[in-house]
């Protein structure tokens, strides 16, 4: 199913004249997410370009992509370019887990490791924690 050129100019109208497009259009791009940034600029670019195709192509993201970050806007405005939360398992690190995990960071690596820091498998078996749980918390830095 193609897009005309009038519903295209249409739609980027709509998406001109929405009520959140001026905080897209002027928004501190420096405090913005990677994601949120082209997400931001997908919108921008489609009320300039008024061709998903065009902004798909300059982006290097599929057309659905782009049709998909017009629509959200358009029925929620800045709240629907941001992720969804996403379903699945929680996190099993917690609180009490975090703060063995600082201490033992901070603690110099026992010498029968053979390592001068720590790593995230020798971190693990130390710890008694699954490896990739903690291998996510390590990397998600919130440390």
């Amino acid at each position: 199913m193609g897009e005309s050129s009038f519903d295209a100019a249409e739609e980027a109208r709509k998406v001109q004249h929405h009520p959140e497009f001026a905080l897209v259009q002027n928004s501190n791009r420096n405090r913005l997410t990677p994601k949120l940034r082209q997400r931001y600029e997908i919108v921008r670019l489609f009320v300039k370009q008024q061709s998903i195709s065009e902004v798909a192509k300059k982006k290097g993201v599929d057309r659905k992509t782009v049709r998909k970050w017009i629509t959200r806007f358009l029925a929620q405005g800045i709240a629907g370019l941001a992720d969804k939360p996403r379903t699945g398992r929680h996190s099993s690190i917690d609180e009490g887990l975090r703060q063995k995990i600082m201490e033992t960071l901070a603690a110099p690596v026992p010498e029968s490791y053979g390592l001068k820091t720590w790593q995230a498998k020798a971190l693990a078996n130390h710890l008694g924690l699954p490896y990739h749980p903690l291998l996510r918390y390590l990397k998600k830095g919130r440390h």
